[in-house]
């Protein structure tokens, strides 16, 4: 839905999913108990760092939620003209399947966040 394509995508956003909450756990962690310590407890800068790693878990699901509604806004947007685009085509004698090939590379051309065949 994201306009993704390949393995490569899949295995690097899975990826994130595990690495990302972990980074921000240890990253979380080190920071509340060495750099910034405030004269609390230690479970309670743990218990800090753990939120701070379950938000990490979301993190990576945000951003690819946030990569998909750009994606199908930018579709949306361009929907009229291609629908303009195609009804040209087929009026001028050419085949759909001719004409589908013409909208999709004029739509593709103009709209950065689809990819490319």
């Amino acid at each position: 839905m994201a306009g993704f394509r390949g393995q490569g995508h899949l295995t690097t956003f899975l990826f994130m999913r595990l690495a990302t909450p972990l980074g921000i756990f240890v990253f979380a962690a080190l920071y509340l108990m060495v750099l910034a310590p405030g004269g609390r407890p230690l479970y309670l800068n743990l218990v800090y760092a753990i939120g701070a790693g379950i938000v990490g878990l979301y993190l990576p699901i945000l951003l690819l939620k946030n990569t998909t509604s750009k994606r199908q806004f930018s579709i949306r947007r361009a929907r009229p003209d291609c629908l303009d685009l195609l009804l040209l085509c087929v009026e001028a004698g050419m085949s759909m399947e001719h004409a589908f090939k013409r909208v999709a590379g004029k739509s593709a051309s103009k709209a950065p966040n689809w990819p490319k065949s």
